[in-house]
């Protein structure tokens, strides 16, 4: 047990001090024994003074623990604290440094206080990794008589990463309310895949489609934030395919750099302008947080997109969906070849013959192959443009390739404006077929060979008119040994 008092000055002579005595009886018990000796207690008296602070924060005490709270990587969260002086003179405070590599910073350095005088610390948290940090900071100033004076604050925070995702549009913006019904939007991307770049590394991809040179694609997409929290971000141009050769590049985005708030949605308008023809127009963005943490695991966005010089085009099996690291591998373009080519299609009038192209059809298990070519025809944007079908006929696949197994579905087509088709070349391995042939000779000796055939596609329509209406086709049938189990030819 104890005896407390109070002893020393009254508080109307100090107010700003208070005086405590405290009697703690020791009682003590003589070695071998279980009865006390209460004529050795021991008695201790404490005098204890406490005075009142000469600095105090904003909370009114010397102690203040500033809680930041989830803040997404790369984004900044501010606080102001505000320090308070009850000298009757001028102090100057001195903080403490605080990591350097660390999320926590004074911004506006530590401030001289007037008598009774007061000011504001300016804290920011800029977390770079999803860990909880907590620091202290401690400011220090001289007292009335010299007496060190010091102030506490406890700092602490999360970096949180955010979720955000690229998702098709599905209502107008006036919309955005939910009263309206879904109304797909006629701009609207259809899907947006994620794909690999390599290297452990992937992207949200969308493909603007194809576009006449020197007119514009617009599509839209939606960027849903899905944390608890809002997020600030902004979207960095880090890498480029095919390019303008004016001064303007050929995507944009809008807007590049916007809040978002938890739960919300903001939506993005991509806008595609090739100024000449081109198959690898794409560029690679970097959805980065505002404030700048960017590198591993910071998730991408590819934009892709094709240029013709006519309405009518055709696109072979290599470029047809090619997309992540493929794309980002495609050849550069070649700014003086490409002014050359066209001055020489210029100069001849466009009737120099396009270039052959090669189907290679390899059977599977089952004895057959077959690829497809896509066959489009771009809707003219001009408002004068009259729309014209793109029409497209096979001629030349001889009675004899179609016995050794070449087939074309389906022979004639018609592509109307805005739209693509498909034509599917089949090969069939057909061994009866080879039987007094020169490929069945040679077979017999089980030597593997290509069977060849050709045949043009002739295009006509879609505006503007293709340079090159007529298109060279090789189609090669891989004809392999045979096998113990395959019929004697």
């Amino acid at each position: 047990g104890g005896e407390v008092g109070s002893a020393g000055a009254s508080r109307g002579d100090e107010p700003w001090s208070s005086h405590v005595s405290s009697c703690i009886p020791c009682f003590m018990r003589p070695a071998g024994t279980s009865l006390t000796d209460r004529s050795t207690t021991l008695y201790v008296e404490v005098h204890t003074t406490c005075v009142a602070p000469s600095l105090l924060l904003g909370n009114g005490f010397v102690h203040q623990t500033v809680d930041f709270g989830a803040v997404p990587l790369g984004q900044e969260e501010p606080a102001l604290i505000k320090v308070r002086s009850l000298l009757d003179r001028s102090t100057r405070l001195f903080a403490q440094p605080l990591a350097p590599s660390g999320p926590f910073s004074l911004v506006n350095g530590a401030p001289e206080l007037g008598p009774h005088g007061s000011a504001e610390l300016f804290l920011r948290f800029k977390p770079t990794l999803q860990v909880d940090s907590m620091e202290q900071l401690v400011l220090r100033a001289a007292g009335a008589n010299g007496e060190p004076l010091r102030l506490v604050l406890s700092l602490k925070g999360s970096g949180v990463s955010p979720m955000l995702r690229f998702t098709p549009p599905s209502l107008p913006p006036a919309a955005a309310g939910g009263k309206a019904p879904p109304v797909p939007l006629p701009d609207a991307v259809a899907d947006v895949p994620v794909v690999s770049l390599g290297r452990a590394r992937e992207s949200s991809a969308i493909h603007l489609g194809d576009v006449l040179a020197g007119a514009q694609l617009t599509r839209t997409v939606d960027l849903a934030n899905e944390s608890d929290f809002a997020v600030k971000f902004v979207l960095k141009s880090v890498r480029r395919g095919h390019a303008n050769l004016g001064p303007f590049g050929a995507f944009d985005v809008l807007p590049a750099e916007a809040a978002i708030p938890a739960g919300g949605v903001q939506r993005l308008t991509l806008t595609f302008s090739p100024d000449h023809a081109g198959l690898h127009f794409f560029e690679l963005f970097e959805l980065a947080m505002a404030g700048g943490v960017s590198g591993e695991g910071t998730q991408m966005l590819l934009l892709s997109g094709r240029a013709w010089s006519s309405g009518g085009y055709v696109l072979p099996p290599a470029l047809s969906g090619l997309q992540g690291e493929a794309l980002l591998s495609a050849p550069a373009q070649d700014v003086l070849e490409l002014a050359a080519a066209s001055a020489a299609a210029a100069a001849s009038g466009g009737g120099a013959e396009a270039d052959e192209v090669v189907l290679e059809l390899v059977p599977r298990a089952d004895g057959t192959a077959s690829c497809s070519l896509t066959f489009g025809n771009i809707k003219a944007g001009d408002a004068g443009a009259k729309p014209s079908a793109l029409e497209v006929s096979f001629e030349g696949l001889s009675d004899d390739a179609a016995k050794r197994g070449f087939s074309i579905q389906p022979m004639k087509m018609t592509v109307e404006p805005g739209t693509t088709k498909q034509a599917v070349f089949t090969f069939v391995l057909r061994r009866e077929a080879l039987r007094g042939t020169e490929l069945g000779l040679i077979a017999s000796f089980g030597v593997s060979q290509w069977a060849e055939a050709r045949l043009r596609a002739v295009m006509k329509g879609g505006f503007p008119a293709m340079a090159h209406p007529e298109l060279p086709i090789l189609m090669k049938g891989y004809i392999s040994k045979p096998t113990s189990s395959d019929a004697k030819l």
